[in-house]
């Protein structure tokens, strides 16, 4: 097995070829299978049905029970009206006879029947009589039926008729209003001489009744009683029955309707209130499970290292953090699939570089020496003497270079002395614009930035950098900014380029690996290497624009 190979079967994500396959797509819940629908649903069904049972028990027996109520109230009313109109009739019936009784009445009435024209002695004892026993009316009549006198005066002419007329005490209306009429005859030598009749109205009794009862009370209408309405026959002698209505409005009842609807309401709102409430609680508690499964397809897209939050120590929790975990073996395992593919790459370089670096050292030896001897022999020549510097400087940056790609497949060593990485970068940035004749802004955002570091090796990060950034926009001004983030130097290369897609991203640090055509695909991955050896990383931008950023330690 190729040992290419071999780091692939780490995972079995990676094909022998090296493609990356492709993991099935999380497919959406369907709505008819989601969980929390369900639960919702199920829970919305008990709780309809637990209201409809409260609700129709609470109909049922309590609209029995209140109507046993209203019908022992209508009893106890139809006594109470009854009781009260035998004990006015008996009243009545006694006063009547108490009057019949009356010596003076009596005498006055006989002197009347036999001393033609004497009729003040009458009037006056009937009078009398009536304001004594506070009687509405009092009539008396001789034998006949004749009036001899009543009281009040001004008696209604219908109820004095009703007074003449024979018969046992009995209920007579007048319009709306009742009365109670009694009579007794006026006795001499037991023979009766006259009759009188007592009348007084069943207003206020009925008032106080309907009052205290809170009904309405009213005579009779012909036919069926209405709903609600409670007939009641009176004692009596009178020709025709007399009967009495009385309005029992069913306050029971009508309270109770209006509480069965506020009960509806209170069920429904209630009801929906702890669905939405149930629904959000469902919905906050398997939030974990949806981002775990988000979070289980990216890893099955190849994304390690995905973390969630485990909220409590419940199951689901447990779950999350046991994919944490294993998430985070997969990134590692990542990272050392990656290093070992890197590893081998470099050592693949390293041998190539091995056979080409004599042919390479020859002619840089002897072009660093001619350049030296000229220089010497240039003197104070200013502008012969900086171009056989500047010869001097990329004839050891290229033995520097060959001594690199010799030691590509082992650890990166470096020569670090104290630098201002600010000054360094300025130097830097203007060397490389002299020389590929292409602007560099370069744009400090601190004074100094004192770093531990390689010269020559920071150069090269710096140059293939900018070599990128010129390659991917070569119109546009380079932006180099250097600033301070806590105990890091952070250098960033800007350009108007589109950037890095993720696919890129993924493969940028690899050696070999290039968008560009004729490319060598090893700026990157000698830029990452370099970086590492000082402890510091590299960062690689989104889509939007290209941005490499260079972090290093800063010197303590």
């Amino acid at each position: 097995m190729k040992p290419m190979e071999r780091s692939t079967a780490v995972f079995g994500i990676i094909t022998p070829q090296g493609q990356r396959a492709a993991p099935a797509a999380s497919a959406a819940v369907p709505a008819r299978h989601s969980l929390v629908l369900r639960m919702v649903a199920l829970v919305a069904a008990f709780i309809s049905l637990t209201s409809a049972a409260l609700f129709f028990g609470i109909d049922h027996f309590v609209t029995r029970h209140f109507g046993e109520l209203h019908r022992e109230r209508a009893e106890r009313i139809r006594v109470l009206v009854s009781r009260s109109i035998q004990e006015e009739f008996l009243r009545m019936e006694g006063i009547a006879k108490l009057v019949a009784d009356d010596a003076d009445l009596r005498h006055a009435t006989y002197y009347h029947l036999y001393l033609e024209g004497e009729r003040d002695h009458p009037r006056l004892a009937v009078e009398r009589i009536a304001r004594a026993f506070r009687l509405d009316v009092l009539t008396l009549r001789d034998a006949r039926g004749r009036l001899i006198a009543s009281a009040p005066r001004e008696a209604p002419r219908p109820l004095l008729d009703a007074a003449a007329a024979p018969g046992p005490t009995r209920v007579f209306w007048s319009g709306r209003n009742a009365w109670i009429v009694a009579g007794a005859a006026l006795m001499r030598d037991e023979s009766a001489i006259a009759h009188i009749h007592v009348a007084r109205s069943l207003d206020a009794l009925l008032g106080a009744i309907a009052e205290r009862e809170q009904t309405t009370l009213r005579k009779s209408a012909t036919g069926e009683p209405g709903p609600g309405v409670l007939r009641i026959a009176l004692p009596g002698g009178a020709s025709a029955p007399a009967f009495l209505d009385v309005e029992l409005p069913d306050t029971a009842a009508s309270a109770l309707s209006k509480a069965k609807q506020l009960l509806a309401v209170i069920l429904a709102i209630s009801g929906t209130l702890l669905v939405a409430a149930l629904a959000w609680a469902v919905r906050w508690q398997l939030a974990p499970v949806e981002a775990l499964a988000r979070a289980a397809a990216a890893v099955g897209r190849g994304e390690f290292g995905q973390k969630l939050e485990a909220r409590g120590n419940n199951e689901v929790a447990n779950l999350v953090r046991t994919f944490n975990a294993m998430s985070a073996d997969l990134a590692q395992l990542r990272r050392l699939e990656q290093q070992l593919r890197h590893q081998e790459c470099l050592s693949a370089i390293g041998r190539v570089a091995a056979r080409v670096a004599h042919d390479i050292n020859n002619p840089l030896t002897v072009i660093s020496n001619v350049a030296r001897l000229m220089r010497r022999e240039a003197g104070s020549s200013a502008p012969l003497a900086e171009d056989l510097d500047l010869i001097a400087h990329h004839a050891e940056r290229c033995t520097r270079t060959v001594q690199q790609l010799l030691a590509f497949g082992r650890p990166v060593r470096i020569n670090a002395v104290p630098l201002d990485l600010v000054a360094a970068c300025r130097e830097i940035a203007a060397r490389w614009e002299a020389g590929r004749g292409h602007g560099v802004r370069f744009e400090p955002a601190a004074t100094g930035l004192p770093v531990l570091g390689d010269r020559f090796q920071i150069e090269q990060v710096m140059d293939n950098l900018l070599d990128n950034a010129h390659e991917a926009c070569p119109l546009c001004e380079i932006v180099v900014t250097a600033e301070r983030s806590h105990d890091e130097a952070c250098i960033r290369i800007l350009d108007q380029g589109p950037g890095f897609p993720p696919e890129v991203r993924e493969r940028v640090f690899e050696p070999f690996f290039t968008t560009r055509s004729g490319g060598t695909g090893l700026g990157l991955a000698s830029a990452l290497a370099i970086a590492q050896a000082h402890a510091g990383r590299i960062e690689i931008g989104g889509e939007d624009r290209g941005e490499v950023t260079v972090w290093l330690p800063l010197r303590p």
